[in-house]
């Protein structure tokens, strides 16, 4: 019997396990590869492989490790190109890896960023209520190309019913505040979730208006409030002066906060 060659590993028993093949050499080595490896390198009991050949059948395990990590991840949510690359680079991926997995993806259809950018730009629109700005801004993000984005459609009509839609849950949030500080807050709002300052102010007037009564008495608590936390430091134009300033920022009229005053200070 021929002397093995030093270098040499010799293939001593083959299992099939779950969709994997379980390779056994001699001096107790062990490789867990997919079928398709196994397939390409036609091993059997008795084969002798050589230092640079299981150079290839690791490297080969290796990437079979990575694609099904990067087939789990596909098969429960939509990801971008860019998302799988940063994915695969966390895992310690190279950057030739990186590509033949990225291709891979591409071929089956698992990834496609028009595809991503489409699903993902709808989700951000109607679920979070987000406008082109912020919609834009988070697909960048995600790495998706500028040529992509520019294909998206942004109708200033849905735009504003998406917008609206927005200020109805801003209506609720703000239920009792000043009208006038309720439609600055709602405008503020809508502009920080990526709608534009005109369709933003355009949205905020389908918030529900509060009533004046309820205004008047919400007004009086917070005047109360204000002065007694001031007139602890201060008095006359400096206590004046600071309650003006406090209510106006919380969106009370100047004339309803005067009123308020001369009566208190007459």
């Amino acid at each position: 019997m021929p002397k093995r060659k030093i270098g040499e590993d010799r293939v001593s028993k083959i299992t099939y396990k779950k969709g994997q093949v379980v390779v056994s050499f001699d001096e107790h080595k062990k490789v867990t590869m997919s079928e398709n490896s196994f397939t390409d390198f036609a091993l059997y009991v008795g084969k002798e492989m050589s230092s640079n050949e299981m150079g290839k059948i690791i490297d080969s395990v290796s990437i079979d490790k990575l694609m099904n990590y990067a087939l789990k991840l596909v098969s429960k949510d939509l990801y971008s190109e860019h998302d799988i690359r940063l994915k695969l680079i966390d895992k310690g991926a190279d950057q030739p890896t990186i590509k033949k997995i990225i291709a891979k993806l591409k071929e089956y259809k698992f990834i496609d960023d028009v595809t991503f950018a489409k699903g993902y730009a709808n989700e951000l629109a109607d679920l979070r209520h987000y406008g082109k700005k912020r919609v834009i801004y988070n697909l960048e993000f995600h790495g998706i190309p500028e040529h992509i984005i520019e294909e998206l459609e942004f109708s200033e009509e849905r735009e504003l019913e998406r917008a609206k839609a927005y200020c109805q849950i801003l209506d609720r949030k703000y239920g009792k505040t000043a009208n006038n500080a309720k439609r600055q807050k709602a405008i503020k709002a809508c502009m920080e979730r990526g709608f534009s300052h005109h369709i933003s102010a355009e949205a905020a007037e389908t918030l529900t208006p509060t009533d004046t009564d309820t205004e008047k008495k919400e007004l009086k608590k917070a005047y109360e409030a204000c002065k007694a936390k001031y007139s602890k430091k201060y008095e006359g134009y400096d206590l004046t002066r600071r309650i003006y300033a406090y209510l106006g920022q919380k969106g009370y009229r100047y004339e309803d906060v005067r009123e308020l005053i001369e009566e208190d200070f007459e």
